[in-house]
């Protein structure tokens, strides 16, 4: 009689879609649908100026991105859908620190941190996020509401080789 053969164990595989700078993609469907283009990655100690700013506990990663609005009412940058993350943890965008990237004369762009966005418009920006200056980081965006795939994902690289602002 045949012997029984064992089901073979699925190979896990990356989940979701690998984006490049520069590159435009939507992200979640009809009325969660929110577009992205991430345009560059910068790194610093702090943000804002002398009289305000925050320092991070680790490293800013400054992230600038154009949001686009392709639902027919308002949108902000959905806080708990767009992180970064390393292999060891993840991380929501730092508010205070980037609020005060509107206030430093390093980087010419304006806080998203409370920014909206109208229908069919778009909004250039940058948010900052404290991580760890020793890890590798990928920018992890999934759709808001109910739904977390597919996940997308733009890869930032080591922390030390982001140029400093």
């Amino acid at each position: 009689t045949p012997t029984d053969t064992p089901t073979p164990t699925a190979s896990p595989t990356p989940a979701g879609f690998r984006h490049e700078l520069a590159e435009e993609f939507t992200v979640g469907e009809s009325d969660n649908a929110v577009t992205y283009r991430i345009l560059e990655f910068y790194r610093a100690d702090e943000l804002g100026n002398p009289a305000s700013k925050a320092t991070a506990y680790g490293m800013f990663l400054i992230v600038v991105l154009e949001l686009i609005n392709p639902q027919d009412s308002r949108i902000a940058l959905p806080r708990e859908d767009f992180r970064a993350r390393s292999a060891q943890t993840w991380h929501q965008y730092h508010r205070d620190a980037t609020e005060q990237i509107a206030f430093d004369d390093r980087i010419d762009e304006q806080s998203l941190a409370n920014t909206g966005v109208r229908s069919g418009r778009s909004v250039t920006g940058a948010v900052a996020f404290d991580v760890d200056p020793n890890n590798s980081y990928e920018l992890w965006i999934t759709p808001a509401g109910v739904a977390d795939t597919p996940e997308h994902f733009v890869s930032v690289g080591e922390i030390s080789s982001v140029p400093e602002l």
